[in-house]
């Protein structure tokens, strides 16, 4: 009888021992970097570098993805992203062609805040009167270097800076150019004006309006703002009220005044709070 003999041959792949490894192939290397805590920042001041220490030996790779495929630095430092929001940093050591596990920083970078001086320009201040200058933050203020309140009550003429302080410790300024006027060159001003600090628009009959009273002037303009700086009413009608409207009365209960009075080619300012009692 004839036997035949069958030779299975097995074909075995060989990988080259210097093969690229790519990041995420651990090879059984999984000791992750000691990295150093996270920490916040405001946009564009000063970023001190992110830490880390191959604890299991190898260099450090730096990236802003999970995936690790956006290289934002390597070694022991790395630089944060100058970018507003939260960036998570993933750290990998590579040893060998091996790639450990990634330690994670998270860096928060805070938008600078909008700090504005109410009410808007102008600020034209007359000889013997004065100006309040208003901050859109309630604390935290800085008037001219000096701590203050959320207002300024200014009698001369000058340079006013206000710089203000977030949540987030993150400063932002406004600048206010008050000028004063030189009365020598225009008649005299009308004395006779009255303007309340208050009002209750609550449907009583009892004080539900705001206006200025003032006679015998041919210009007349009042603009109100909240304390963001937002103008809620206009008016160049004496006899106009501000009636607070549902919107305005369920919200902020302090405003701003700014009226413009007297004469077409020389107008006196006055600005002041106002509060709308709920």
């Amino acid at each position: 009888m004839r036997k035949t003999i069958i030779v299975l041959w097995i074909c075995i792949g060989l990988v080259e021992a210097n093969a690229e490894v790519l990041p995420g192939d651990t090879c059984g290397f999984s000791q992750a970097p000691h990295a150093e805590p996270g920490t916040t920042y405001c946009i564009n001041e000063h970023f001190y570098d992110l830490a880390a220490l191959a604890i299991g030996g190898g260099d450090l790779f730096w990236y802003t993805d999970a995936s690790l495929t956006n290289l934002v630095g390597t070694g022991n430092y790395c630089t944060p992203l100058n970018i507003i929001g939260t960036t998570t940093y993933y750290v990998v050591a590579v040893a060998n062609g091996c790639t450990s596990e990634a330690s994670t920083v998270n860096v928060t970078i805070y938008p600078l805040p909008q700090v504005e001086i109410n009410p808007p320009e102008p600020y034209d201040l007359y000889p013997g009167s004065t100006m309040t200058l208003y901050s859109n933050f309630e604390t935290n203020n800085v008037w001219n270097g000096s701590n203050g309140a959320d207002s300024l009550i200014v009698s001369t003429s000058g340079q006013y800076v206000l710089e203000a302080m977030d949540e987030f410790g993150c400063k932002n300024s406004d600048t206010a150019i008050v000028t004063l006027i030189d009365t020598t060159t225009i008649h005299g001003w009308h004395p006779s004006i009255y303007v309340p600090n208050s009002f209750s628009p609550n449907g009583d009959g009892n004080n539900d309006v705001f206006k200025a009273v003032l006679h015998d002037l041919p210009f007349y303009s009042m603009r109100i703002f909240n304390r963001w700086g937002e103008k809620v009413f206009e008016t160049y009608d004496v006899d106009e009220p501000w009636t607070g409207g549902d919107t305005h009365y369920n919200s902020s209960n302090i405003y701003i005044y700014q009226l413009e009075y007297g004469y077409l080619i020389d107008k006196k300012t006055l600005t002041g709070k106002l509060t709308l009692l709920r």
